[in-house]
C-alpha cells in the first residue's frame, strides 16, 4: 500500500485501545502475526515485570551461598531458563556451584565498578541479548532493563552498601503503585517504524496516517447495580465541583454516573475516530449490550437491539459513499509476509459540511467551515505548530552561520551544533510536550527545578540531554522571564495561586447569524466573506492559562510554531500574519466571552471591563528575554464582547 507515492512504513499505523487490558492482548496479537509494534504508555518501568525479576537477581548477587535466592534468581522469567535447567540446578551439586561461583563475581564486579557495570556483564555472560531479541516482547525487556541499571547506579551515589540499595529498590517498585515518577517513565524500544499501539485517553492532540480501533464499541463501567460503588460530580454551594462516590443506592446519583461514563466514551469515540489523517479502520463486535455503547449512540442505534446483518445494513445507508463496510466472522492467524505489490491508499474525502440543527461548537470547527467556503486556502509547509520539518527551502537551515545587525542566525553546519529552539523538532508531539512542561512547572521555581523538568522533558521526547539540555534549559528562562509587553509581567511573575491551567469551558449557542460580520465591524477575521453561520449547541475550547496579576485576568496561549530561524521572523509583522492565518483572533475572542462567562459566575457582581486585562498569545521560539520577544498581545473592546455574547447565546443578554 502507497501513501503520497510511498509505501506504508509500520511506524505510519496507529492502534487505539480503550484500556491497557486491550492495548496488551493488541500487541500480544500482532507478535502472533509477527508484527512489531510498540506500546506507547506513561507507566514506570519499576511496575514492569523486569524490575520484579531484577529485585529476585540482585538477592541472588548479594547472597550466592542461599540456596533459595539462587534458585529464585535462576528461575525468573529475566533468565530464561527451561524446566530441565532449573532441576538441574536443584539436583546437580556441580551446577550450583558453578552458578555460586558465577554470582559471586558478579558481587565483585557491583562492589568494584557499579551497578551499572555487573548488570552488563550479566546480559553479556548470559547472552540475554541475544536471547530476548527472538522474542515478541525481546526488546522491551532490554530496554526496560538497561533503564533500571541507570535509575539504580544514579541512586547508588546516595547510598551506601548494596543491601540498602536493595531495600530502596524494593520499597520504590511498591511506592510507585500510588506515586508514579517521570523521570522512571517507561522509554521506548526504537520505535520509529513499529506499529504504535496507544490508549484512546494518549491519543489526544495527536495524528497518524492509519488508526485502527480494533474494538469500536465500547461502553463505560458504570452500573446501576448497587452493589458496585459509582462515581460522579457536582457542585457545592461555592461553585467547586467535586468528585463524589456513591456506595448505597440513591438512583439519582447512579444515574449521574452512569451518564457521565456515557459522556466520557462519546469523547473518547471522538477522539478515536478524528486522530487518523488517510484511512480509519475500526472493529465492531456486536456484543451484548452493543445498544448502550457510544457507538450505537453515534449512528442512532440506541434504541433498539438489532443483530450484525441489522447493523451492517444501516451504517451502509447511513454512511454511503464515506465508509465500506465488510462482515468478518473469523479472523485467521495469519504471519505478516513482506511483498513488493502495493497498492495506493487514496486519500480521504473532503469532509463534508454537516448542516446539523444542533451540535458541539469549536474554534477548530468554525474555522474548518470558514476555510471550507473560502475555497481551502492552504498555509505554507511548516507554518503551524502541528506541520512536521518540511524539505521546502525556506524552512531549512541558514547555510553558513552569521550575526547581521545584532541579530543571531542558526545554522545546522560544521561551525555551528544547531541545538537551539528554532532547529528543535516540530510537529504535534513537540506541541503537545511543550504545553504540558509549561503546565507542570511553577514559573516561579528554582534553575534546579527548571533543570530537572528540562531533563524530563527532553527523555519524554527521547533527545539526547548532553545536546539539548543547555539550549532548551536557556529557551525555558527566556519564555519565563521575558515581558509580555513593554511595561508588563512575566510568566516567572505569576504565583501558582494566580494561575489556572487548560481551563476547559462549555458555554450554549443558540444562534451565531452574524457572527463573522460581527467581529468585521470591530477589525476582525478581515479578508473572509460575512458568511452567516448556523450554531446552535454548545461552544467548547480550553484556554492554555489563565493567570492574575495585579488584579487583572489575561488570556495566555502557547503556540510552538515555526516561523523562520531568525529573531526577526518573530517580529509583531509576523506575528500579526500569523495570527491572521490561523483565525487565532476569532480564537481568543471566544475565549474572551468565555473568560467574561467564567468569571461572572465566579466573581459576581463584579465589572469584567475593570477584571479584563486582555490577551497575550505567546510564540515560544522566538521569546528571547527581550519585552515582548514572541509574544503578540491584544485587549478586544468590551463593545465586541457583549456584542459576540448578544450573536452567540441571544437569550443570555
Amino acid at each position: 500500500m502507497l501513501i503520497d507515492g510511498k509505501p506504508i512504513q509500520a511506524g505510519q499505523i496507529a492502534l487505539l485501545t480503550r484500556s491497557r487490558r486491550e492495548a496488551r492482548a493488541a500487541r500480544q496479537a500482532l507478535a502472533e502475526r509477527r508484527i512489531a509494534s510498540v506500546f506507547l504508555t506513561q507507566d514506570s518501568v519499576l511496575l514492569e515485570q523486569t524490575a520484579a525479576d531484577l529485585i529476585l537477581l540482585l538477592q541472588g548477587i548479594i547472597t550466592p551461598l542461599q540456596e533459595r535466592h539462587l534458585l529464585s534468581a535462576m528461575s525468573c522469567q529475566l533468565i530464561q531458563s527451561s524446566m530441565l535447567q532449573i532441576q538441574g540446578y536443584r539436583e546437580d551439586q556441580y551446577q550450583q556451584t558453578s552458578i555460586m561461583l558465577e554470582f559471586q563475581q558478579y558481587q565483585t564486579i557491583w562492589k568494584q565498578q557499579g551497578i551499572a557495570a555487573m548488570i552488563h556483564e550479566l546480559i553479556r555472560q548470559r547472552q540475554l541479548a541475544e536471547i530476548w531479541l527472538g522474542e515478541p516482547e525481546g526488546e522491551r525487556q532490554l530496554t526496560n532493563l538497561r533503564h533500571l541499571a541507570e535509575i539504580l547506579q544514579l541512586q547508588a551515589l546516595e547510598l551506601d552498601g548494596m543491601q540498602p540499595l536493595l531495600n530502596w529498590f524494593i520499597k520504590a517498585r511498591h511506592a510507585e503503585l500510588d506515586r508514579p515518577a517521570d523521570n522512571r517513565q517507561l522509554r521506548l524500544e526504537s520505535d520509529e517504524n513499529l506499529v504504535k499501539i496507544i490508549t484512546m485517553h494518549g491519543a489526544k492532540g495527536l495524528e497518524y496516517d492509519i488508526v485502527v480501533v480494533p474494538i469500536g464499541s465500547f461502553s463505560g463501567r458504570a452500573r446501576q447495580n448497587s452493589n458496585y460503588p459509582a462515581l460522579f460530580h457536582q457542585e457545592d454551594e461555592q461553585g467547586r465541583i467535586q468528585v463524589c462516590a456513591e456506595l448505597g443506592q440513591n438512583d439519582a446519583h447512579r444515574k449521574t454516573a452512569i451518564q457521565e461514563s456515557r459522556e466520557e466514551d462519546m469523547r473518547l469515540l471522538y477522539v478515536a475516530l478524528t486522530r487518523a489523517k488517510s484511512r480509519c479502520l475500526i472493529g465492531l463486535p456486536i456484543v451484548r449490550g452493543f445498544q448502550n455503547t457510544a457507538m450505537a449512540r453515534l449512528l442512532g442505534l440506541s434504541q433498539a437491539k438489532l443483530d450484525a446483518d441489522q447493523v451492517q445494513q444501516h451504517i451502509e445507508n447511513s454512511l454511503e459513499g464515506m465508509a465500506t463496510v465488510k462482515k468478518v466472522q473469523s479472523v485467521a492467524r495469519s504471519q505478516l509476509i513482506h511483498s513488493q505489490q502495493r497498492s495506493a491508499v487514496m486519500p480521504p474525502k473532503p469532509m463534508p459540511l454537516i448542516q446539523d440543527q444542533w451540535q458541539i461548537h469549536s474554534y477548530t470547527g468554525i474555522t474548518r467551515t470558514l476555510e471550507h467556503r473560502q475555497g481551502n486556502r492552504e498555509l505554507p509547509q511548516g507554518f503551524t505548530d502541528d506541520d512536521p520539518p518540511t524539505a521546502d527551502p525556506l524552512y531549512q537551515p541558514l547555510s553558513v552561520p552569521s550575526r547581521q545587525n545584532g541579530e543571531v542566525s542558526t545554522s545546522l553546519d560544521p561551525g555551528n551544533d544547531g541545538y537551539n529552539r528554532f532547529n528543535f523538532d516540530r510537529g504535534p508531539r513537540i506541541g503537545v510536550a511543550l504545553h504540558s512542561l509549561l503546565e507542570k512547572i511553577n514559573f516561579q521555581t528554582s534553575p534546579e527545578s527548571l533543570s530537572l523538568a528540562c531533563q524530563q522533558f527532553l527523555q519524554q521526547l527521547d533527545l539526547k540531554p548532553d545536546q539539548w539540555l543547555k539550549p532548551t534549559l536557556a529557551w525555558l528562562q527566556d519564555i519565563l522571564s521575558t515581558p509580555l509587553s513593554n511595561s508588563a509581567f512575566a510568566l516567572q511573575d505569576i504565583a501558582l495561586f494566580d494561575r489556572l491551567d487548560e481551563l476547559e469551558f462549555h458555554f450554549p449557542v443558540t444562534s451565531g447569524q452574524a457572527l463573522v460580520s460581527t467581529c468585521q465591524r470591530h477589525g476582525y477575521l478581515q479578508g473572509y466573506h460575512p458568511e452567516t453561520l448556523a450554531l446552535e449547541g454548545m461552544m467548547t475550547g480550553k484556554i492554555d492559562l489563565i493567570c492574575r496579576y495585579k488584579g487583572l485576568y489575561y488570556i495566555i496561549d502557547y503556540k510552538s510554531n515555526f516561523l523562520g530561524f531568525r529573531e526577526s521572523d518573530y517580529a509583531e509583522d509576523a506575528l500579526r500574519s500569523s495570527i491572521h492565518q490561523h483565525q487565532y483572533d476569532l480564537q481568543y475572542l471566544i475565549y474572551s466571552v468565555a473568560l467574561k462567562k467564567f468569571l461572572s459566575s465566579r466573581l459576581p457582581g463584579k465589572d469584567f471591563e475593570t477584571l479584563y486585562g486582555g490577551i497575550y498569545y505567546l510564540f515560544l521560539r522566538g521569546m528571547n528575554g527581550k519585552a515582548g520577544s514572541g509574544v503578540f498581545t491584544d485587549r478586544p473592546s468590551m463593545a465586541l464582547l457583549r456584542a459576540l455574547e448578544l450573536v452567540l447565546e441571544p437569550e443570555a443578554c
